[in-house]
């Protein structure tokens, strides 16, 4: 679970508000708080006044160890919420007895997290739902054996 922290680094990716003109712009945490459910971090982007980027809208590139976001093991695209998509997806294919199945269910299921933090939203949204549309055909045809 990949969980931001004072100290850490962020980088807008998508923008709203004050930093909708502040895209691949990085920034120190000074706060995390939560504003209606929502994550938030307070940055201080200016030296003078405290504002909030909410946590859809950027990824973590640094932690308070200095150690730059894992491009492998924990790449900033499936870490961008409180939980890792690898382990929404061994959740989520916990209950396929089909290893192909599962196996395109947690594809689907990876491209659907990413999608909005990577640069073609509507590119990884068409993979999910081939690879949806991959387990239906095998579930089918094993149905009409």
């Amino acid at each position: 679970m990949a969980r931001v922290c004072v100290g850490d680094k962020i980088e807008i990716r998508k923008g709203a508000g004050w930093y909708s003109d502040r895209i691949n712009e990085e920034f120190t945490v000074n706060e995390v708080s939560t504003i209606d459910g929502d994550v938030i971090y307070f940055v201080d982007p200016d030296g003078d006044n405290r504002r909030f980027i909410q946590r859809r809208d950027c990824v973590i590139t640094t932690t308070t160890q200095g150690n730059p976001s894992d491009a492998v093991s924990h790449p900033s695209h499936y870490t961008a919420g409180e939980i890792e998509v690898i382990d929404i997806i061994a959740q989520t294919v916990a209950g396929y007895d089909d290893p192909f199945v599962g196996h395109c269910v947690g594809t689907a299921t990876k491209y659907l997290n990413r999608a909005p933090f990577k640069n073609n939203l509507l590119e990884d949204l068409k993979k999910s739902r081939a690879y949806v549309n991959f387990a239906i055909k095998h579930m089918e045809k094993d149905a009409d054996e």
